[in-house]
C-alpha cells in the first residue's frame, strides 16, 4: 500500500537558502531509491518560515529502508542541526475500503457549465470573416486549438481578457502577469471514532464532489493516518487562492462543513501551502 510522508520544517529567513539546498539534496537522493514515487516542497502561506516536504512511496517497507540508509541519516543530521531539533514524520495512506458504504449514494460529477481552462478559440484576422469559433460558448479541443495557433501565430484567443482572466465571468481574478498568486494546496485534518468514520467519509466525499464543480479546482484526495487511525487528511489543490476563497464562501460548502464540524465536534482549520518562489542555493 502506498504511503504519503509529510515533514514540516521551520527555519528563519536568513537560513532559508541553507534549508532549500539540503531539501533539494535529500529529495534528489530519495528519488533514486526503490519504491520512490514522487515528492514536492511547499511553503506555508500563513507562516512563510514553514516548509512542507511531501514524499510518496510504493510501500512502508520502501520508505523505512530509505530512512535507515547511512547517506540519508547523514543528510538528515545536517537538517536537524540547522533546525535545532529532530525531524518528526506524519504518515498517511489511502483509506481501507471497509470505511466506505457498499452502495454510496454520492456520485462524482462536473458541472457542464463550468468554464474550461483548456478550451478556447481564435478570432478572425482583421479584415476577414473567418473564425475558428463555431459559435459563442462552444469549446474547441486543445489539439485543434494548438494546430490553429501553429498555423496562425499571433492571433488573440476568444474569451481571453487583457488582464489574463481565464474565467471572464469572475471579476477580480488576480492576473499572474500583474502579481497574481500561484497554485495552492489546502489540507484539512479531521478526527472521528471508528463508528463515525464511514459517516465522516460520506460527508468528505460529498464535499469533494461539490468542490470538483468549482472554477479553479484541480484535484483532491482523502488520506488516512497510518499512526493515528482516527484521523483523516483531506487535500485539495486549487489554481489560485482566490478560487478556494470563493468556494469556501458558498452556501453549499458551509452546509456540508457544518455537518462535518457537528460530527467531529471541532471547527474546521485549514493549512494552506504554495510552491515557494525560486531560491538560489549556490
Amino acid at each position: 500500500m502506498a504511503v504519503r510522508i509529510l515533514l514540516k520544517w521551520r527555519v528563519p529567513a536568513e537560513r532559508e537558502k541553507d534549508l532549500v539546498g539540503l531539501i533539494t539534496d535529500l529529495r534528489s537522493m530519495a528519488s533514486r531509491q526503490p519504491g520512490y514515487i514522487s515528492g514536492e516542497t511547499m511553503r506555508n502561506v500563513k507562516d512563510p518560515e514553514e516548509y512542507l516536504v511531501i514524499s510518496t512511496w510504493d510501500s512502508l517497507e520502501d520508505w523505512e529502508t530509505w530512512i535507515a540508509s547511512p547517506p540519508r541519516k547523514a543528510l538528515q543530521e545536517k537538517i536537524d542541526r540547522l533546525l535545532g531539533k529532530p525531524t518528526t514524520y506524519d504518515m498517511y495512506h489511502y483509506p481501507d475500503k471497509r470505511y466506505y458504504r457498499p452502495s454510496p449514494a454520492i456520485t462524482w460529477s462536473v458541472d457542464p457549465s463550468r468554464p474550461k481552462r483548456d478550451t478556447a478559440c481564435l478570432l478572425p484576422t482583421p479584415g476577414t470573416q473567418a473564425s475558428s469559433c463555431p459559435k459563442a460558448g462552444s469549446p474547441v479541443p486543445v489539439r485543434s486549438l494548438l494546430a490553429a495557433v501553429a498555423a496562425s501565430p499571433g492571433r488573440p484567443r476568444c474569451g481571453d481578457r487583457p488582464d489574463g482572466n481565464p474565467f471572464p465571468e469572475i471579476s477580480g481574478f488576480p492576473s499572474r502577469e500583474k502579481g497574481g498568486q500561484a497554485m495552492i494546496k489546502v489540507m484539512i485534518k479531521r478526527k472521528a471514532p471508528a463508528d463515525k468514520q464511514t459517516e465522516l467519509l460520506d460527508l468528505v466525499t460529498k464535499l469533494r464532489s461539490e468542490a470538483s464543480k468549482q472554477p479553479g479546482y484541480i484535484s483532491g484526495e482523502t488520506l488516512h493516518g497510518s499512526e493515528r487511525p482516527d484521523e483523516f487528511l483531506v487535500i485539495s489543490i486549487w489554481d489560485d487562492e482566490y478560487f478556494w476563497k470563493k468556494w469556501i464562501a458558498t452556501d453549499e460548502r458551509k452546509a456540508i462543513q457544518g455537518q462535518i464540524d457537528k460530527l467531529t465536534g471541532t471547527p474546521t482549520e485549514y493549512e494552506i501551502y504554495r510552491y515557494p518562489r525560486k531560491v538560489s542555493v549556490e
